[in-house]
């Protein structure tokens, strides 16, 4: 015990030792505790008045209540609720440190929580994004303190795909743009796309969006020199890591 009993007859124990409930007589003769195995030691103290069979404990951190939709797609944001929790299931401000979060396979977008998010009610709130799908596990840790819970993570990118363009044909004088549309099923290296004339030469091209996921390119039917291109049909090429993914027609009218 690291503690004193002054003219005040207060008594402080210190939580380094595995002790809990304790008393003191009125006459201050003896001091009685009683010890058990605590399964988190927390630098809280706990404050007592002598001869009283009450204390008051700091609501020390434990473990964390972890709320996560069923399913969410890959690449998504979705809700997660972090409720921090004492040792006797309540909830609990006294989160004294960063909070980090993991995932079993792929990455999180958000790997840790302030202490200062914990302060007003014990809950955080916010979105989080998973890049791996099926069955994920996220956890929580802050210090000995734990929480997790399960989501499935889908993934509607079945297959790597351009889609034709829209509108097609397309005609510049009346629309601004025609929309190049292309879905990835996971993450590459590299993405190019490219438009080419008939005979091969090459009109414009972009660095595309590498991540799981639908994307979109705007082309205003000029080239590489800002020039508008003549009427005609046109190749949309996609190239992922280096080689062919898939091609469309492109027709463009004046």
């Amino acid at each position: 015990m690291n503690g004193v009993i002054s003219e005040y007859s207060t008594v402080r124990i210190d939580m380094d030792l595995s002790t809990t409930d304790f008393s003191v007589t009125p006459d201050l003769d003896s001091i009685s505790m009683n010890y058990y195995e605590r399964k988190y030691i927390s630098p809280e103290p706990i404050w007592a008045m002598p001869g009283s069979e009450e204390y008051i404990n700091f609501s020390t951190l434990d473990s964390f209540q972890v709320e996560l939709p069923d399913f969410a797609d890959i690449g998504a944001a979705f809700s997660i609720t972090v409720i921090a929790k004492d040792f006797e299931g309540n909830n609990t401000t006294s989160v004294l440190q960063t909070t980090n979060l993991s995932v079993d396979s792929g990455t999180i977008n958000i790997t840790s929580i302030p202490k200062e998010e914990f302060v007003d009610d014990g809950i955080w709130t916010g979105e989080i994004i998973l890049d791996f799908a099926g069955e994920r596990k996220v956890t929580l840790t802050n210090g000995m303190a734990r929480g997790s819970d399960i989501i499935i993570i889908k993934n509607p990118f079945s297959k790597n795909r351009l889609y034709p363009n829209f509108p097609n044909p397309f005609r510049p004088h009346k629309d601004i743009n025609t929309t190049i549309q292309y879905d990835l099923k996971s993450d590459v290296k590299s993405i190019k796309v490219e438009v080419y004339t008939l005979s091969g030469e090459l009109v414009k091209q972009w660095d595309g969006e590498i991540t799981v996921g639908r994307h979109r390119i705007l082309w205003d039917g000029k080239n590489e020199h800002k020039n508008a291109v003549s009427s005609g049909m046109y190749i949309v090429v996609i190239n992922k890591d280096g080689k062919v993914m898939d091609r469309r027609r492109i027709v463009i009218i004046k």
